[in-house]
C-alpha cells in the first residue's frame, strides 16, 4: 500500500466527511454527533461550539508538528480535518485524563421501589406491632445506668470530667429521644447523654427512633375499601342491579379489537431491529440510509397507529388512551434500540479508520498526531467493551443486534436500551401474585370510583356545554362547580392511577423479567418545585428524556442547557395534549399550557421561595389535587 492509499480509500474519505463540522450535510442524531461529540453526565454536558477559540487550540497540534509532520498534513488535508474534529471531541470525550462514555448519562442498579422497600416488605417480615414504647423504655433504663454509674464515680472520687464524653457502650441504645422536643416526624432527632459533673446535658445527635407506620397503611387501603363497598351497595338500592355500571360495560367491550391493534403495535415496532440487522450486513451504512430509513419508520409508526386509533377503529375513550399511551411507550423503545446500536456503529467505524491511521503514520507522525489518534482509539474501545453489565458477559457488539435481545427488551420495565441490565437471581413467585391481586384490585376500584364519582358530574357538564341558550357567565359558574363536584374523586382516580401504573404494573414485569432496578419512581411527594415532579415521577420517561431529547438536542442542534430544557418541556407538553386529542377528540390547548406553566413555577420555588420548602410543598400539593378537576372541567365545558 502506497503513501496515498489510506486517503483514495472511499470508506476513509467517508469518515472524514463523517466528522467534518463543516459539512452541509450532517446528520441529526445521537449516533451521527456522538462521534465529534460524545456527551459528558447530565449537569456537564453543554454543546461547545466551535469558535475562534477553538480554532486556536485546533492550530496547536498543527503548529508543534515537525517538518515531516507539516508536510504530511499539508499532502492530507482529509487527515488535517480528521484530527481537528478529533481534538473538538476531545473536550467531551475526557475530562481530567477520564473517558466521560456517552452513556454515563443514565444508570441502572439493584435498587427496590419505595412501596416495597418502605412498606410492603417491613409490613411483611419483621412488623411486630408498637415499637415506639419499646425504644422509651429502653431509653429511661439506659439514663438510669448511668446516673448510677455517675453516682458511684463520685463516692470513688473520680473526676467524670476527664471521662469520655461519648456515649458509654452500656447506655447505647437503639434510639433516643430529646424528651424536650414533639415527636412529630418519623424520624424524631435524640439525645446524646453527656457526662457532665453535675447534671445531664441533652445534645442532638444523628441517631433516630425506628418508626413503623405499616399499620396508616393498611388504614388507607381499609377506608378505601369500606367506601367502595358504600358506594356498591348505594348504587345496588337505586338501579337495582350492576348492568348500567357504564365503565365496566367499557373495558369489557371490543376487547378483540384492542389487541388487535395492541398486537400490530408490537410486531411493528420489530421494524427497527430489521434496519439494524440491514446495517449489521453491510447492505446499508447507518450514517448515509439507515439513519433516515429508522427517523421516518419512527415517525409513520406514531402517525399510523395514531390515525388508526382516533379514526379508523371505533373505540371508546379508555381504549383509546390505552392505545396510545403504549405506542408511545414502543416509539420510545424503537428509538432508543435504533440509535443506541447507531451510535456504535459510528464508533466502530471511527475505531477502524482511527486504528488504520495509526497503523500508517506511526512512523512518520509526530507525537502530537500520534495521541489524537490514540485517544480516538482509546476513547472508541471503552466505549465498545463497557456496554455490558456483568463481567463474564459475552456479549459485544453488534452481537446484541438479534431478535431475542430486542425481545427481551420490549419485556423489561425500561424505554433506555442498552445490552444488559441489573438482573435478580430468581423469580418470586408470591411477588408476581401479589402484583397480580393489586393490579386487578386497583382496576377494580377505578371503575367504582369513575362510575359513582365522576360519570354523573361529566354527563351533566356535557349536556350543558351543548346547550345553546346557556350564556358565558351561567357556564362559567358551572364550570366552577363541576370543578368542585369532581375534584374529590378525580384526586383519588389520581393517586391510584399512579400506583397501577408505576408500582403494580412495573413491578410486575420487572419480577417475571427479573429485572433488578425497581426505581420506577422517587419520593415525589415531598417536592417542592415542579421541576424535582417532573424527574421522579416518571423515572423510566425521564432517562429517554435525558439522553435522546435533552442531550441528544444539545448535541445535535447546538442548544444551550436553557434552550434544550424548553424543548424537552416543549416535546413532553405536546405528547400530553396529544392523549387529550385522543380522549375528547377535539383540540383545546388547555393541557399543553399548563404543562409549560411548570417551567415559570419551578423557577420561582427555585428563586423567590427557595428557602420556603414546606411552603413548596404545600403549593405543590395544590396544584396535584386541582390541576387536573381544573384541566377536565376545561375540556368538558369549554
Amino acid at each position: 500500500m502506497t503513501d496515498r492509499d489510506l486517503l483514495k480509500d472511499e470508506e476513509f474519505i467517508e469518515i472524514q466527511n463523517l466528522n467534518s463540522i463543516e459539512s452541509d450535510k450532517r446528520r441529526h442524531s445521537i449516533a451521527y454527533d456522538k462521534v465529534m461529540s460524545t456527551q459528558d453526565n447530565e449537569d456537564n454536558k453543554d454543546h461547545v461550539h466551535v469558535n475562534s477559540e477553538d480554532h486556536n487550540d485546533l492550530k496547536h497540534i498543527i503548529s508543534h508538528q515537525t517538518e515531516e509532520d507539516s508536510k504530511l498534513l499539508h499532502n492530507d488535508e482529509f487527515l488535517k480535518r480528521y484530527l481537528k474534529n478529533l481534538h473538538i471531541a476531545e473536550k467531551r470525550r475526557y475530562r481530567n485524563e477520564s473517558i466521560i462514555s456517552f452513556f454515563s448519562d443514565v444508570d441502572f442498579d439493584n435498587r427496590p421501589s419505595i412501596f416495597d422497600g418502605a412498606i410492603n416488605e417491613p409490613y411483611l417480615s419483621s412488623f411486630e406491632g408498637p415499637v415506639l414504647e419499646k425504644q422509651i423504655k429502653a431509653f429511661e433504663k439506659s439514663k438510669k445506668e448511668m446516673k448510677r454509674e455517675i453516682s458511684l464515680e463520685k463516692q470513688l472520687g473520680i473526676n467524670p470530667e476527664k471521662q469520655d464524653n461519648g456515649l458509654d457502650s452500656r447506655s447505647a441504645v437503639t434510639s433516643t429521644v430529646d424528651l424536650d422536643t414533639p415527636m412529630m416526624s418519623t424520624s424524631v432527632s435524640t439525645s446524646d447523654l453527656v457526662r457532665n459533673s453535675s447534671t445531664f446535658n441533652y445534645k442532638r445527635v444523628p441517631t433516630k427512633y425506628i418508626l413503623n407506620f405499616s399499620g396508616l397503611y393498611v388504614m388507607f387501603w381499609m377506608i378505601l375499601g369500606l367506601i367502595i363497598v358504600k358506594g356498591l351497595i348505594d348504587y345496588k338500592t337505586e338501579y337495582g342491579d350492576f348492568r348500567n355500571f357504564e365503565i365496566l360495560n367499557i373495558f369489557i367491550t371490543k376487547k378483540m379489537a384492542v389487541a388487535k391493534v395492541d398486537f400490530a403495535m408490537y410486531v411493528a415496532s420489530y421494524g427497527v431491529v430489521f434496519i439494524q440487522w440491514l446495517v449489521k450486513k453491510n447492505l446499508i451504512q447507518w450514517k448515509s440510509t439507515g439513519i433516515w430509513i429508522a427517523t421516518i419508520y419512527e415517525f409513520g409508526f406514531m402517525i399510523f397507529f395514531y390515525y388508526a386509533t382516533l379514526c379508523l377503529v371505533d373505540l371508546h375513550w379508555i381504549s383509546r388512551i390505552y392505545l396510545f399511551l403504549h405506542s408511545v411507550v414502543y416509539l420510545m423503545k424503537m428509538h432508543s434500540y435504533s440509535f443506541f446500536n447507531g451510535y456504535l456503529w459510528c464508533i466502530t467505524r471511527e475505531l477502524a479508520y482511527s486504528t488504520k491511521a495509526l497503523a500508517k503514520y506511526k512512523d512518520t507522525a509526530g507525537k502530537n498526531i500520534i495521541k489524537v489518534l490514540e485517544r480516538s482509539r482509546d476513547f472508541c474501545q471503552f466505549e465498545l467493551n463497557t456496554q455490558t453489565v456483568s463481567n463474564d458477559s459475552n456479549m459485544k457488539f453488534p452481537d446484541n443486534i438479534t431478535i431475542p435481545n430486542y425481545f427481551m427488551f420490549t419485556m423489561f420495565p425500561a424505554v433506555v436500551y442498552q445490552f444488559e441490565y441489573p438482573r435478580t437471581q430468581r423469580i418470586r413467585w408470591g411477588y408476581v401474585f401479589e402484583k397480580v391481586c393489586a393490579i386487578f384490585g386497583t382496576i377494580f376500584i377505578l371503575i367504582v370510583v369513575a362510575q359513582l364519582f365522576m360519570l354523573p358530574p361529566l354527563e351533566r357538564a356535557l349536556k350543558f356545554r351543548d346547550h345553546p341558550l346557556e350564556n358565558r357567565t351561567v357556564r362559567t359558574m358551572e364550570w366552577f362547580y363541576l370543578v368542585a363536584e369532581i375534584d374529590p374523586g378525580l384526586t383519588v382516580i389520581y393517586m391510584l392511577c399512579f400506583y397501577l401504573i408505576w408500582d403494580a404494573i412495573l413491578n410486575c414485569f420487572a419480577e417475571l423479567t427479573r429485572f433488578a432496578d425497581r426505581y420506577f419512581y422517587g419520593d415525589w411527594w415531598n417536592c417542592v418545585s415542579w421541576s424535582e415532579f417532573a424527574r421522579i415521577w416518571n423515572v423510566p420517561v425521564h432517562k429517554f428524556l435525558v439522553r435522546h431529547v435533552y442531550h441528544a438536542s444539545m448535541n445535535n442542534w447546538k442548544l444551550t442547557k436553557v434552550q434544550a430544557t424548553l424543548f424537552t418541556f416543549v416535546l413532553s407538553s405536546i405528547f400530553h395534549e396529544l392523549a387529550m386529542i385522543i380522549i375528547w377528540k377535539r383540540l383545546r390547548g388547555y393541557l399543553f399550557l399548563f404543562q409549560l406553566s411548570q417551567l415559570p413555577m419551578a423557577y420561582v420555588s427555585s428563586t423567590i421561595l427557595k428557602d420556603k420548602a414546606v411552603f413548596n410543598n404545600v403549593l405543590f400539593w395544590c396544584g396535584v389535587c386541582s390541576g387536573p378537576a381544573v384541566i377536565i372541567a376545561l375540556y368538558t365545558m369549554f
